[in-house]
């Protein structure tokens, strides 16, 4: 019920399931099994997803009031249209909204470059066989998805011991900050062994993004609008599965024939990963920046709020009284 989702660090594991197929069995299977599996799925909701969300057992009773509040705002509504546009409007208005469009682009881009680009690095620079990167593949994979768990136990116990906008921007910023130095220190190693520490390491942080992190703050910040938020970011953020690769060929592509064919590919290589730190230092740029721009939106919302959450509510305060000037700051 707090957002975690366990399929999205799961999904490089993928890669490994269609490695054994291809080798024993042939790549057809793998479609087979794709098709096969959707069908499944739409048995398992057909079945046993409740028709009323009311119903579900994993919503708490907090998330189940919102949920009725807003129905009963929708039965008033003479135009649904209208309040939808309305929330869109309001939505976009907020400058973390647009923060949170940039780190998300940041984030899914460099997760792409860790899980889907570097495995071509490690074959073509460092040798690496086959085998043993698609076994490295499924195992980042169970790494981010118990992470993902592991960082939400310690956000819990954090967010009752400090404010809870010191934890947001903590779990927000600080995970940037390692895949950025992972992306400045990966590609100068040329070592397989401490290349692969730098990845688990990379995971680890990756399993903060559904726990207290960009795809849970703003649920926190908004319940009622936090499916609108999640979409915007989502149609901004999906788009780098294919932006990634298109820049990893543009950037690494050389003709084969020229000299120096080898230093040159590998000093291509670093660019391409010295884009991912820029990416990530302007993730962090720009979820501080929408904090100072307009501090006020980064309340948590009162139907959430629990321990800690005072000492956040004082910092935004005088942040925004900082910023209204010092007129302001003599009437209080």
């Amino acid at each position: 019920s707090s957002g975690i989702n366990a399929e999205w660090p799961l999904r490089p594991g993928g890669p490994f399931v269609v490695g054994l197929l291809t080798e024993h069995v042939g790549w057809r299977y793998f479609f087979y099994l794709n098709g096969a599996s959707f069908l499944l799925v739409l048995l398992l909701m057909m079945f046993l997803m409740p028709d009323d969300p009311l119903e579900s057992r994993i919503m708490t009773e907090a998330e189940k009031s919102l949920f009725r509040k807003k129905q009963e705002s929708r039965s008033v509504t003479k135009n649904p249209t209208e309040s939808v546009l309305g929330n869109l409007k309001l939505v976009l208005s907020r400058v973390y909204v647009w923060g949170f469009c940039v780190y998300l682009f940041a984030n899914n881009y460099v997760f792409c470059t860790m899980m889907q680009t570097t495995p071509f690095y490690l074959d073509k620079i460092l040798k690496a066989s086959t085998s043993f990167i698609s076994y490295l593949q499924l195992s980042l994979a169970v790494v981010s998805a118990l992470t993902t768990y592991a960082w939400g136990y310690i956000f819990l116990k954090l967010d009752k011991l400090f404010p809870w906008l010191y934890c947001k921007m903590a779990f927000l910023v600080g995970p940037m900050v390692v895949r950025g130095a992972v992306c400045c220190i990966l590609p100068y190693t040329n070592s397989l062994a401490i290349d692969v520490v730098l990845l688990v390491l990379t995971m680890v942080s990756f399993g903060t993004q559904f726990s207290g992190s960009i795809m849970t703050v703003n649920y926190e910040l908004d319940p009622d609008n936090s499916a609108l938020i999640v979409g915007i970011m989502n149609s901004i953020g999906q788009a780098t599965g294919f932006i990634n690769p298109l820049l990893m060929a543009a950037i690494t592509g050389i003709d084969k024939e020229m000299e120096d064919y080898e230093e040159v590919y590998k000093a291509r290589w670093s660019y391409f990963y010295l884009l991912n730190t820029g990416l990530c230092v302007l993730a962090s740029l720009a979820v501080v920046g929408a904090y100072f721009v307009r501090p006020s939106e980064w309340q948590k919302h009162p139907s959430l709020q629990g321990r800690g959450d005072k000492g956040a509510e004082i910092i935004v305060n005088k942040a925004a009284l900082v910023l209204r000037g010092p007129e302001e700051l003599e009437k209080c």
